[in-house]
């Protein structure tokens, strides 16, 4: 896309633009959405095509406002991300049928449940948690794993 070219690939500088200055892309997104439908239909026979051109779609449109959400500060930007992300599980189950099950590999601030941690008095909401009010308790199953070295950029407890 042309309008994210001045920005020399780097999303900060186009948060900034977009955030502050009025300068943001979305009328070249919503044009690029409404060429992506106009292909669609020639898609859906396409298997793979049809799926990548639905979630990136999706990227696309949530990257926009994750961007501009990102310099603000608050809990909209982990907001935004989590719901994507969310969107994009419901996207591939949609594709392949409402019976899917998927194995998601995210960090445990991601697939827990935020009600149950500070999160949740921070505005913070994460992918367990939209899932379990989404779809019911005893329909997600979230599993943590454990390093033995290394480091991870967390939360202390």
């Amino acid at each position: 896309m042309h309008a994210f070219e001045p920005f020399h690939r780097t999303p900060e500088n186009y948060a900034v633009s977009a955030a502050f200055y009025g300068e943001g892309c979305e009328k070249e997104v919503a044009e690029l959405l409404l060429k992506i439908k106009n292909k669609w239909d020639t898609a859906r026979d396409q298997e793979e095509t049809s799926l990548n051109l639905s979630i990136n779609s999706l990227v696309t449109v949530n990257a926009e406002n994750y961007y501009r959400a990102m310099v603000k500060g608050g809990p909209d930007d982990w907001n935004i991300r989590d719901h994507h992300m969310v969107s994009a599980m419901e996207e591939i189950s949609k594709h392949y049928s409402q019976d899917t099950k998927l194995i998601v590999w995210e960090h445990n601030t991601h697939i827990g449940d935020a009600r149950a941690t500070d999160m949740q008095e921070e505005g913070l909401v994460n992918v367990g948690q939209i899932l379990r009010e989404k779809y019911g308790e005893d329909q997600v199953f979230a599993l943590g794993f454990g390093t033995h070295s290394g480091t991870v950029v967390a939360a202390e407890k």
